[in-house]
This record gives C-alpha cells, sequence and structure tokens, in this order.
C-alpha cells in the first residue's frame, strides 16, 4: 500500500483536564483511580474522552506511560455503570486482540487488580454489582473452558487473530459477540506489516458488518434518565464498535489509523482520532564499539572486549536485556558470559527465543519480573509489550535494522511514566558501525522508518470466503462491500474477488483432491457453504503462518546437516553454501531433503548468516547511503578533523567511534568513490580462482537487492548461457561469472535498463522460492491442508502435494487466483520490487548515475563485508579474516602505488 494522502477523517485527539475526566467517571471508578494514581498521564488525557465519545483510536505512546488503562478504562468505567444496575448481560463488550499470547496472560492478569478495585469501591458503596468477568480464548484454552465461556461468556474477552477467526464461526460463541461495543487491538504494528493484521482487519469487517446487523433488528433503548453521567450513545448507536489501536512505534500514524478504521459503506475512512505522545518519555541512546578502531580491525577481534564490554555495562545496572537478533547469537552470547564470569551469572542469566519451549520462557518471564535475574538475552521475543518488570538498560547487539524496532526495544527499559529509556548499540563491524550510528541519530528524533503493508492477498481472502460461507448464505455484492471495507482490500480488482469465489467452488481439481468449499450462484449473486466436512477443515486450516521444518541434507545417500525452509528458499541450483565446516554445491530439493554435491574449491555463493539476517528498509538503506554521501562531502570539502567533529557534534558520536568513521569513508572515498542514494557504483575485480567478480553498490536494502540479483543474473545467463551465482546484502549485490567470462561496459549499463517484472517472472519459474511460497499460498486458500479431520500432515507431504499442483496450475489454469497471489507474495513481500523497480526508473530516466571501476585489485572497502562473508573455510572466522587483511593489504597498495 501507497503512501496516501492523510484524510480529513483521521484527526487528532484533543486532550482534556484531570477534571474533565473524572466528570465523565463512575463515582467508584473515580474513587479506585485517585488511590491508585496521582493523576492521568498523557495517552489517557488525549485518549479516554475520545473513546467514551465513541471515536476510534489509534494510541502511540512509550511503554509505561498508561496507554493500555487509556484503552480500556472508558469501556470499564460504563461496565461498572451497568453493573452498579445489574445491567450486566452474558455477552462480550471488549475485545482484546493482540499477536502474542503470552501478552494476552499478561493483560488478563493487569486487568483483574482494576476491576478487583472499582470492584471493592462499589460494595464499600452498597451496589450489589454484578462481577465484570475477563476471558483469555486462545489455541492453548482447554475444550471445559472453551465450553465454561460459552454458556457464561467473558465480557472481556482476550484472544489473538488467529483464535479471533475461528469464534466468529462458532454457531453459539459468535452471538455473544454481536452486541461487543469496544474492540482493542494492541501491538498494531507487528500485526500491519503481515498477512497475520490482514486476516484480523477481515475479521473485524465481518464482526462489525454482523454487528450492524444485529443492531438493524434490535429496537433501540429507551433514553436513560437524565443524570451528570448519561451513557453517551443510549440514544444513538454507533454504527459498530470502537476500534482502538496501541503501540509504542508506528509511522505514518495518519496511514496506520486508517488501516484500523477500515472504510464506511462510502468507501471513505471511518472517522479516527490518533493520539501521538511519543514525546512523553526521554530516550538515551549512545553508540558503543569495543575496539578503538574497528576500520582497522580484524573481523572477529572484537569478541573479547565485546563480553568484557557486555559484562561491565549488565553489572553496572540492576536488570539489563541483551538483543542479539538471532536465536543462535542468544545462545551463543549467554554461553560466553556465563563460561567467562560464572560467579556473577550463576541463576542470574536467562536465555529467551521462539525456539525455547512455553514454560521455560514463562520460567525466564517470570524470574524476569521478580527481579531475580541480572541480565536476559533475547533474540526478538521480547520485542512486544510482555510484562517483565523493571529493566534499566537494554543493550543491542549489532544493528537492530530499523529506528522503529531500536526504539521498540530501548523502550522496554525504564518502565515508569518518567523514567529515562536507556539504550546502547554495540557494533560489531565497520558496516555495523556505519548503521548503528545512522540508526542512533534517527531514534534520537524520533524519525521512524515507514511501515509495509500487503495488500489484496488473495489467500487470506479466500479462508474469509470460506468463513463467510459457513456463517450464512451472502449476497455477493454485500460481501464484496464488506470487503473492501477492510483497508487492505480497499482496491480491491472485482475480477480478483470473483476468481477467488469461482476457485472454491469450482470442481476443476477434484482430480487433484482439492474439493470445493463453497457454491455460488452467478445468476442470483449468491454463495455458501458447500460439504459437510467444510467446516473442521475451515477450523483446523486458519491461519496464516506457515508450517515449516528442517530439511535433512544428503550428499548421495549420507546425511551432511540440516537447513531451515527460509534458507533452502534462497538457493537456486548451482549455489554453494558452507554447512558443517565443508562447501557444499546445491543440486536440488525433494520434498523431505535437499541434495547436494562436494564444492571442492568453489567459493560459497551464498553466506551462512542469509536466512537469519533481518532485511533493512528500502528508506532505511537510503538514509545510510545519504549519510555516507555526507560525511564524504565533508571529507573531501573540508578534511578529516571537521568531518570528525560533525560526527561528533550531529551524530553523538563517541571520539573514538568517529574517527573509525572517518578513516573507513576516507580509505572508500579514495580507492572507488562514495556513492549516493541514487548513484550506482559496479566494481570488477578477479578472484583467487580467476573468475570475475562484479559488485553493485546499490543501497536499497536487501529484498529490494535480492529483486535486482535475480533479475539481473538471469539476463546474464540467458546472453552467455552460463548459471550466474549471486549474493546480496542491504547496500550491494554481487554477480560472479566463470573464468573467461566478462561484462563489457554496455552490458553492465544495460542490467539497469531490463523490464524487472519479465525478468523476475522468468527468473523465479523454477526456483525454489517459488515452490515454497506457492506452498505457503495454497495451504492459507485451503488447497493444501496442514489438517484434515483431526489428522496432521506433514511439512514434507503438503510439499510434495505442492509441487504437484503447482505443475498442474501452471499448465492448466495459468489464471488461477492462488498462482496469481503466490507472484504477488514473492514481488512484494518476499522481494521488495516495487522499489527495486523505482530505483532502475532513475536510471531509465536519467535521474541517476552509473560508475563502473573496472580491474580492482580487490574489492572496496565498502563491499569487504559482502565479499568475505562467502570465504570458505572449515575455519569460518579466521577465513574472513583472511580475506579481509589480504583484501586490505592490497587497496593500501593500490593507494599507496596509483
Amino acid at each position: 500500500m501507497g503512501q496516501q494522502a492523510a484524510s480529513p477523517r483521521i484527526q487528532e485527539a484533543t486532550p482534556r483536564s484531570d477534571a474533565e475526566l473524572f466528570d465523565i467517571l463512575e463515582p467508584e471508578v473515580e474513587a479506585w483511580f485517585k488511590k491508585r494514581f496521582e493523576a492521568f498521564t498523557p495517552p489517557q488525557r488525549y485518549a479516554v474522552n475520545e473513546i467514551h465519545e465513541r471515536n476510534n483510536v489509534l494510541i502511540s505512546s512509550p511503554t509505561g506511560t498508561g496507554k493500555t488503562l487509556s484503552a480500556f478504562l472508558a469501556a470499564i468505567n460504563e461496565l461498572a455503570r451497568e453493573a452498579k444496575k445489574g445491567d450486566l448481560d452474558d455477552r462480550g463488550y471488549v475485545l482484546y486482540v493482540s499477536p502474542l499470547k503470552a501478552l494476552n496472560n499478561d493483560i488478563e492478569n493487569n486487568l483483574q487488580a482494576p476491576l478487583a478495585g472499582i470492584r471493592k469501591e462499589l460494595d464499600e458503596a452498597g451496589y450489589d454489582a454484578d462481577k465484570i468477568r475477563v476471558g483469555v480464548r486462545t489455541g492453548d484454552t482447554s475444550q471445559y473452558e472453551r465450553q465454561k465461556m460459552t454458556k457464561k461468556p467473558p465480557h472481556i474477552l482476550i484472544t489473538t487473530p488467529e483464535t479471533l477467526g475461528i469464534v466468529l464461526n462458532a454457531p453459539t460463541f459468535s452471538e455473544h459477540l454481536t452486541r461487543v461495543r469496544w474492540i482493542i487491538v494492541d501491538e498494531v504494528h507487528s500485526l500491519a506489516e503481515n498477512k497475520r493484521g490482514t486476516h484480523l482487519m477481515l475479521s473485524l469487517e465481518r464482526l462489525t458488518a454482523r454487528i450492524q446487523r444485529t443492531q438493524a433488528k434490535a429496537p433501540h433503548p429507551a433514553p436513560p434518565p437524565q443524570g451528570p453521567k448519561p451513557d453517551a450513545t443510549a440514544t444513538n448507536p454507533p454504527p459498530g464498535p470502537v476500534r482502538i489501536g496501541l503501540s509504542a512505534t508506528i509511522h505514518p500514524l495518519e496511514r496506520i489509523a486508517g488501516y484500523l478504521a477500515g472504510r464506511s459503506k462510502d468507501g471513505e475512512h471511518r472517522p479516527c482520532r490518533v493520539v501521538d505522545v511519543t514525546y512523553t518519555k526521554d530516550v538515551n541512546v549512545e553508540i558503543l564499539c569495543p575496539v578503538e578502531n574497528i576500520a582497522n580491525t580484524p573481523q572477529h577481534a572484537p569478541v573479547d572486549p565485546l563480553y568484557e564490554d557486555l559484562h561491565d555495562l549488565i553489572q553496572q545496572h540492576d536488570t539489563t536485556i541483551v538483543f542479539t537478533n538471532t536465536r543462535a547469537g542468544t545462545e551463543r552470547v549467554v554461553n560466553n558470559l556465563t563460561e567467562r564470569y560464572p560467579d556473577a551469572y550463576e541463576d542470574k542469566i536467562g536465555a529467551h527465543h521462539g525456539s525455547m519451549s512455553k514454560e521455560k520462557r514463562l520460567t525466564v518471564e517470570e524470574a524476569l519480573r521478580e527481579g531475580h535475574l541480572s541480565a536476559v538475552v533475547t533474540s526478538t521475543s521480547l520485542e512486544l509489550g510482555i510484562d517483565i518488570g523493571s529493566v534499566d538498560l537494554v543493550v543491542l547487539l549489532s544493528s537492530p535494522r530499523s529506528v522503529a524496532r531500536a526504539l521498540q526495544r530501548i523502550g522496554r527499559s525504564g518502565h515508569r511514566l518518567h523514567a529515562e529509556s536507556k539504550g546502547a548499540l554495540v557494533a560489531l563491524d565497520r558496516d555495523d558501525l556505519v548503521e548503528c550510528t545512522v540508526i542512533a541519530s534517527q531514534a534520537r528524533r524520533g524519525d521512524l522508518d515507514e511501515l509495509s503493508i500487503p495488500t489484496n492477498c488473495l489467500d487470506v481472502l479466500c479462508q474469509h470466503l470460506v468463513g463467510m460461507g459457513l456463517e450464512r448464505v451472502w449476497p455477493v455484492d454485500e460481501a464484496y462491500r464488506t470487503i473492501t471495507q477492510a483497508e487492505p482490500y480497499q482496491n480491491l480488482p472485482r475480477e480478483d474477488f470473483e476468481a477467488c469465489l469461482s476457485y472454491l467452488s469450482s470442481s476443476d481439481l477434484n482430480d487433484q483432491n482439492v474439493y470445493p468449499k463453497l457454491w455460488w450462484d452467478e445468476k442470483e449473486g449468491r454463495f455458501g457453504r458447500r460439504g459437510r466436512k467444510t467446516r473442521p477443515i475451515y477450523y483446523m486450516n486458519i491461519g496464516t503462518i506457515p508450517d515449516s521444518t528442517q530439511m535433512t541434507v544428503k550428499s548421495g545417500d549420507e546425511p551432511v546437516g540440516t537447513i531451515d525452509e527460509e534458507f533452502l528458499e534462497g538457493l537456486s541450483k548451482g549455489d554453494v553454501f558452507s554447512l558443517g565446516g565443508t562447501a557444499w554445491e546445491y543440486r536440488g530439493a525433494s520434498p523431505v531433503k535437499a541434495r547436494v554435491e562436494p564444492a571442492g574449491e568453489q567459493r560459497p555463493t551464498v553466506p551462512r548468516w542469509f536466512s537469519e539476517s533481518l532485511p533493512l528498509s528500502f528508506e532505511m538503506a537510503q538514509r545510510v547511503a545519504t549519510f555516507r554521501r555526507d560525511l564524504a562531502d565533508i571529507i573531501q570539502k573540508k578534511g578529516a578533523k571537521t568531518a570528525q567533529a560533525y560526527l561528533e557534534e550531529e551524530h553523538q558520536a563517541p571520539p573514538h567511534v568517529a574517527e573509525a568513521l572517518v578513516d573507513y569513508h576516507r580509505t572508500q572515498l579514495a580507492y572507488v568513490g562514495i556513492p549516493g542514494p541514487n548513484d550506482a557504483l559496479v566494481e570488477e575485480h578477479q578472484t583467487d580462482d580467476g573468475r570475475t567478480r562484479y559488485v553493485f553498490h546499490t543501497p536499497i536494502g536487501r529484498r529490494a537487492n535480492e529483486a535486482l540479483a535475480r533479475a539481473f543474473a538471469h539476463r546474464i545467463e540467458k546472453n552467455k548461457n552460463e548459471r550466474i551465482p549471486w549474493m546480496v546484502n542491504d547496500y550491494g549485490l554481487v554477480l560472479t561469472l566463470p573464468p573467461r567470462r566478462k561484462l563489457t561496459n554496455q552490458e553492465v549499463r544495460s542490467l539497469f535498463l531490463v523490464d524487472l517484472a519479465d525478468e523476475l517472472h522468468e527468473a523465479i519459474d523454477d526456483a525454489e522460492l517459488l515452490r515454497r511460497r506457492f506452498r505457503y499460498v495454497a495451504a492459507r486458500s485451503f488447497m493444501i491442508l496442514r489438517n484434515y479431520m483431526g489428522t496432521k500432515i506433514s511439512v514434507g507431504r503438503q510439499n510434495a502435494t505442492a509441487r504437484q499442483l503447482l505443475r498442474n496450475l501452471q499448465r492448466n489454469h495459468p489464471d488461477s487466483p492462488i498462482l496469481k497471489e503466490t507472484y504477488r507474495e514473492i514481488l512484494q513481500d518476499a522481494l521488495d520490487y516495487k522499489n527495486a523497480h523505482a530505483y532502475l526508473f532513475r536510471f531509465i530516466s536519467r535521474q541517476a548515475n552509473i560508475r563502473f571501476q573496472r580491474g580492482l585489485p580487490a574489492p572496496s572497502p565498502f563491499a569487504f563485508n559482502l565479499v568475505a562473508a562467502t570465504t570458505p573455510t572449515t575455519h569460518l572466522a579466521d577465513g574472513e579474516d583472511d580475506a579481509l587483511a589480504t583484501f586490505t593489504q592490497r587497496v593500501e597498495e593500490a593507494l599507496t602505488n596509483p
């Protein structure tokens, strides 16, 4: 979804004074609040009255500022009012949705205290008030608890997007949601950027449509007796429930507000008020580097000083969270700290990541809350708003890859309203140092990178069409209107909508054991459920997160290790990668294993960290390129000392960090120059085994660079009839040609003029990427089942079915919406076609320049990490250091003897 102009219906919220807010609260709620808090917090001053007046609200506020209570207080107040009168029905009033089961449990626990406190005030005031019930319903909820909820539903229901999709089709329980008044979506930023959020937005539109139908049938209640605190909507029922979104870090706010609120029947955004109080907490962000001049330090030399510095930081604070970006990194840091400092960390340090069991994660979370741990090391699993108690320092080992992620993580410290959030970004190499400097500077200014939202996802649409068919018989026009009221589908072409209906109701794939789930009467314009098994198939296969597995890697019949599916997705036949200290050439994959052959002396073409590394956004990569260009300009025009002073003053870089950055850029500038965000630099040099390597400095993020690399390599392969290995990172790509093969100047320039869409479609047509993504999409679309009538279907079997179906669709049904969505997901979600295409257009329209440096003795310093990451050796760390030392020596010799 592209950038949109702000809608006039998206407006800033209006703040209220404490007196005004107390005036809308019931006396017992007011009494509880005054005993518990000194005053309302900034998000509460803006949000509580807006929610009371039935306005949709998006709240962006740092952790520890009371935004959760901002969302719940108006609803709890009205529930207390009805409880006093004995008017609480057995139904849901508040629906709370979050992406994390653990966060749901926290919210349930955190609601018990205010509800108990208010209940006590009601009792003391002499009211025999109804009890306000809270319940959690997720995939972990037992059958017994679900049955209890069906008979006596919670007034406040806490759930996940997937479970909401199920209960919407539960014949009895869904009736309890038909008069929900408030919907709270927590951590909305983490949902908006993926298909879980898309799924949720369709669920909310379906629920809203059902609530509106219920309201239309029900007689309006008589006006209540006049009093100082009447129900704001008793005589004027709202057009659906109030939607409230919560996030600590999100941008742009107006666009996410539109995403949350959705659209009314006239196609305009529903009104939404925006609460932006991200300024209310001080954020202290430091850049740390474990060595004096990392630009001239071997790649793995900082290990000892890194752990010394990390240990010192932990000992200087009460509780520290260390983020590492990867699960393997988490375990490595915990092991190193406990081995190096056993007395300090015995029973005082914990690991937390998604591969650990739920029980172990909960144990660590509880120990952290209780203050028993001095440090917890995590990958990404503690980013979101789980209650973790008091943390006074967050350490980010290596770049967090986005400003929003940096602030989200650092915001886990200082968990009180006026406490400072304190974070340290620790750079582990020269490129990391540049990135950390830029992100730290942007974080201090609160300059967030923009969220990317998937649109018109046809697999999620198919899933919901089946759910809608289970619910009732739908007029097609009404269903289409409901779907397009969800912001991700506002521009859904009618033909795509009907193509999904056609697929779900067709018998064309019966011979592939894919049977219709719906009937569709095109003449009457209606559709509904088809088949008795459709309901259990829906319940057991709902959701957007694909099954994944480890693939066995075999050379002949001998297993040599395992790789995860995400890594396999990036491989093409002939790629070389390291596993177990040996280089292997990829030869293809069956549904359950990857086939390889020994690669001999070939260099790896895919870095071992490829599938674990978080990608940098196009916007962030461009910011780094702008920083590099600006620093180069200062070095050229005013000298190194002025550049160093600029870094210390404008970017708050410590002196040794500023000196290292200047040295790094000065060397690059002298060797081949520094391209800006609108330029491309291409360098050519020979490898030690006689091949020719082309490094393209294209600062557009890894996903966009992968789009370019696949297209460029495919174009060269067609022209030269040779397989071209490629590799990417966030700032460039590498193409390697076999011995005695080179590109002319014209051939290099012609790559920037390719028809990117055509080349990409051809390039991925027989790629593992297509096969894997097709399986994901087909599973979401119920073409492939992950569970059939209670029997779980293995990933290997799913893969086998997917390969057969993919061939069938390509041959017999090339216009299938499942194929269309597979290509959309690859181009827009897995790759970044939009920004890659926009970048190439700069060259097509002559707005950007290409510089081509031929015959270099070594890659330039900016290319070191990209090239050295594939160094083959049984001791990878030493191999990279040797390669970097060789590159550095050759660059220095070239500069000394031009």
